[in-house]
């Protein structure tokens, strides 16, 4: 761990029979395997993350091909992710299914619903937030959007945030404990204020214009 609280985590220095099982020992909160027919041994992974004191967390994650599925932790959280290059599928318990990539934005999981999801050479910056701080009014707009699955608006304030996310990553290792902090609760305040604004009335439902995307 840095002095900043920032920890890094990368399978590269483990034999590579152990690699895929430390790995897997990073995320008890979703079920993850790799796809069939590859191989756990070699699997390559590197990790930034910071918890905050709130139980909000803030990652940049890049790792081989992955299969993962929510709904199976006791521990109920939101998701904010940011792709930033390859792609990932999300498959919803009722078979929609959609990919994202990087011209995608920020994506918004509820992790009480059932979801799969299979990466493809997948490297991102997330977000997780406790459910029980999001209004429940905003978890029933996501819950309403494709089995707790949306996309976010953007512009506006979500595209303050996605921008604060990338900075997060890029300027860590300059950050004070303080800094690192501030910069994660900054945030969380503004994940908060677009999924708010996203699903007030008079916010605009970025899943309604991802329907193209989404296939049976």
């Amino acid at each position: 761990m840095s002095d900043n609280g920032f920890i890094r985590v990368s399978t590269r220095c483990l034999p590579a029979r152990r690699r895929f099982d430390y790995w897997r020992s990073f995320h008890y909160l979703i079920d993850i395997d790799v796809p069939k027919g590859a191989e756990r041994t070699g699997f390559s992974a590197d990790l930034l993350h910071y918890a905050g004191e709130d139980a909000t967390s803030f990652g940049h994650v890049s790792n081989d091909d992955t299969v993962t599925r929510f709904a199976n932790s006791n521990e109920e959280f939101v998701l904010l992710s940011l792709t930033v290059s390859g792609s990932i599928e999300l498959t919803t318990k009722d078979g929609a299914s959609c990919v994202v990539t990087p011209a995608s934005g920020l994506v918004v999981v509820d992790s009480t619903r059932h979801l799969e999801t299979r990466s493809r050479g997948h490297e991102h910056v997330y977000l997780t937030l406790p459910r029980a701080a999001v209004p429940e009014r905003t978890m029933t707009g996501i819950g309403a959007t494709r089995d707790g699955v949306c996309f976010l608006p953007k512009g506006g304030i979500t595209g303050i945030l996605t921008s604060h996310m990338m900075q997060i990553a890029k300027e860590n290792e300059r950050l004070s404990p303080g800094g690192a902090a501030a910069a994660v609760k900054a945030a969380r305040d503004l994940a908060l204020a677009s999924l708010e604004l996203a699903h007030s009335p008079a916010g605009v439902m970025q899943s309604d214009r991802h329907d193209h995307a989404l296939r049976i």
